[in-house]
């Protein structure tokens, strides 16, 4: 009997047609590490026996509640539309590549993660979280998702062959941009965050979830730029009055692009603060909004 080791693990996903119905992967993507698993709630009665003990007779499961997370890291664009539709609800309009836009409903989907000895599969997942992120000191552009909520989860002997068909190199911070209304920053680091807040909880008389109801969602994220003179003109001066500006974040591999655009956002953090002798850097936390109630238009990638 063998060790296991993470490096013969396996992650895939496939959008469902009906909710709660598993369905094989037909994406697999290179995963730096997950959190998936299922927490089984259990009652105890509480009733006085005259003993100190407690039996197992008076022990019971009640609710299972899979769900978890995942990490990436060297993201490439042709990892990213089924990834994109699940966090946001829109698909790309033009298949694998084009706009992808926000709706009121996302769509539920399977993760399937072979964990060496057995393949687990979870059906009926919402995204909660999706942060993209990149740095001059952590260069490849990662992907961290967190609260994914499963209705269930099933374990099995493995069945399944994986097969990565992209081509192109990673995602680099070298070779992204910042623009606050259209004007270049350079920036040290970079964040962008989808958050669906999800109702978990509705399982009626049910030991594993009906449904996956969406509640609000917030898109915002941070930037790290240089504090100088231009950067307070171009950024924090137009956050500081209240008003909104546009931020767009691009990553290039020099074929293919992923884009981020923010069109109404507000500053939500602290003016600078000098914290010793070295070079002074800005955080600028931001709040992207919708331009009105219904709009859905506080964020639009595009891959191209």
């Amino acid at each position: 009997m063998g060790e296991s080791t993470g490096n013969k693990g396996f992650i895939g996903f496939a959008k469902e047609t009906e909710a709660g119905e598993a369905v094989e992967p037909t994406v697999y993507l290179a995963f730096d590490s997950e959190t998936l698993a299922e927490a089984i709630d259990r009652a105890e009665a509480e009733g006085i026996t005259g003993t100190r003990g407690r039996s197992k007779l008076r022990s019971v499961q009640t609710l299972k509640k899979p769900g978890g997370g995942f990490s990436l890291s060297g993201i490439k664009v042709e990892d990213l539309p089924l990834i994109l539709e699940l966090a946001l609800g829109g698909a790309a309009t033009g298949g694998s590549l084009g706009s992808i836009g926000l709706e009121e409903t996302l769509p539920t989907f399977t993760i399937v993660v072979y964990k060496n000895v057995k393949k687990f599969t979870y059906a009926g997942c919402k995204m909660g979280k999706a942060s993209f992120s990149s740095s001059a000191s952590n260069q490849l552009l990662a992907l961290a998702v967190e609260n994914v909520v499963a209705m269930t989860e099933a374990i099995a002997d493995n069945n399944l062959t994986p097969s990565y068909v992209s081509t192109q190199r990673p995602l680099t911070h070298r070779d992204s941009t910042l623009t606050v209304d259209s004007t270049p920053i350079a920036v040290e680091e970079i964040r962008i965050d989808v958050e669906n807040t999800l109702d978990d909880n509705i399982f009626r008389n049910s030991q594993t979830r009906l449904h996956i109801s969406e509640d609000d969602r917030k898109v915002g994220g941070q930037a790290v730029i240089g504090w100088n003179s231009d950067n307070y003109t171009n950024a924090l001066a137009k956050f500081y009055s209240g008003a909104t500006a546009a931020i767009a974040v691009s990553w290039t591999d020099g074929t293919r692009t992923l884009a981020i655009s923010l069109p109404y956002v507000y500053f939500t953090g602290e003016t600078p603060q000098i914290g010793g002798r070295k070079v002074m850097n800005m955080n600028l936390p931001f709040e992207a909004k919708d331009s009105a109630d219904g709009a859905n238009d506080s964020v639009e990638i595009i891959l191209s």
